[in-house]
């Protein structure tokens, strides 16, 4: 360390302060002392088991690539995520313990771009792009974002600043990609009950997020994700919310395509009928159709639209004929919340007889 040349990574494990990060000295790891976290004398008088140590004066040596993340998986394993490759600490380095590579089919991305869930299942934004996770105990990581395959390898994140975050009540992840200056971005939420994934982005740059924590503590209302923003306030995720920090919320979801039978083949759209859930806002459907699916949900107008309102709807009996068809969903109000209970629409297949599907 010699003036602003200072590690850029930290994280606690076994009681010792981890740094790495080093400008000059990528593959090198340091430790302070156990339960000192300002001590970092790696030659004392007396050498014990506690005594701070690093990769260069270790049997377990440097890490051969450059170091990119330190995850502290548990109290017996270190993993530390580099450029192209996953490596894992084993043991405390005073004590026997042993670098190992864990996988070098991918990297990880620098700083916090990883998360836990409850379980311990480790996820994290891979070297290639896209999402992997690696269950406790494995050495193979799972790409999770397949759906989102193409968007995510042709991301670029230079000068981005990625972060992850494990959601409790949502159970799920949040991806959370902020440019270095500000700028428009999107960033992403998996739900991991259903497997999907949603994109999300804020109506003010200001509020995308540099750094972000999971805040655990007693009370219901104190266990909540905060972001540190690029206006430099901190705010909380909160998911009663119908506002960010009085900036105007718009959410929508499509629905599709709608189609009769497996093949693609043109159909008609002859009813709907939606149940809103009691206390929601109203909310906005639009029908778009076009001669192939790309086309309709492309479609700049709709074939038409309406308003549900809470409760069961009445039937909605205008009809929309195409190769493909989309149903929109959105907020009929800015910062109203809503939500759906069920949606039944009766498609025809074109001159054939009527089917069913909901």
């Amino acid at each position: 360390v010699s003036g602003s040349n200072k590690p850029r990574l930290i994280c606690l494990w076994r009681a010792r302060i981890v740094l790495s990060g080093l400008v000059g000295d990528e593959h090198n790891w340091f430790m302070s002392k156990v339960f000192d976290p300002t001590d970092f004398d790696y030659s004392p008088t007396t050498v014990t088991e506690d005594q701070a140590v690093a990769g260069n004066n270790a049997l377990a040596g440097k890490i051969g690539d450059v170091v990119n993340a330190l995850i502290p998986l548990s109290d017996e394993n270190l993993l530390i995520g580099c450029d192209h490759s996953i490596w894992q600490i084993t043991g405390d380095p005073m004590s026997g313990g042993r670098a190992d590579l864990v996988s070098d089919t991918t990297g990880i991305a620098f700083g916090r771009a990883w998360c836990k869930d409850p379980g311990g299942m480790l996820y994290f934004w891979g070297g290639r792009g896209g999402v992997y996770r690696l269950p406790p105990g494995s050495a193979s990581p799972e790409l999770v974002s397949g759906n989102l395959l193409d968007r995510f390898r042709t991301l670029n994140t230079a000068n981005k600043r990625i972060m992850m975050a494990w959601s409790v009540p949502e159970n799920g992840l949040h991806l959370f990609i902020t440019p270095a200056t500000a700028a428009a971005t999107t960033h992403y939420f998996w739900d991991s009950t259903n497997n999907s994934w949603w994109p999300d982005s804020f109506t003010s740059t200001d509020h995308n997020p540099t750094s972000c924590f999971v805040y655990d503590g007693d009370a219901p209302a104190d266990r909540d994700i905060l972001l540190g923003c690029q206006d430099s306030y901190i705010r909380r995720w909160d998911l009663d919310e119908d506002s960010d920090d009085t900036k105007a919320i718009v959410s929508h979801v499509y629905l599709g395509p709608l189609r009769v039978g497996d093949k693609m083949s043109e159909c008609v759209l002859n009813e709907l009928q939606a149940t809103i859930a009691d206390g929601a806002g109203n909310v906005t459907y639009s029908v778009y159709r076009g001669e192939s699916i790309e086309g309709a949900y492309l479609a700049s107008t709709p074939a038409f639209q309406g308003i549900w309102s809470e409760g069961k709807s009445h039937s909605e009996r205008r009809r929309a004929r195409g190769e493909a068809l989309w149903l929109k969903l959105s907020n009929s109000s800015i910062n109203s919340t809503w939500s759906v209970e069920s949606i039944t629409a009766r498609l025809t297949a074109a001159g054939k007889s009527a089917q069913r599907a909901k």
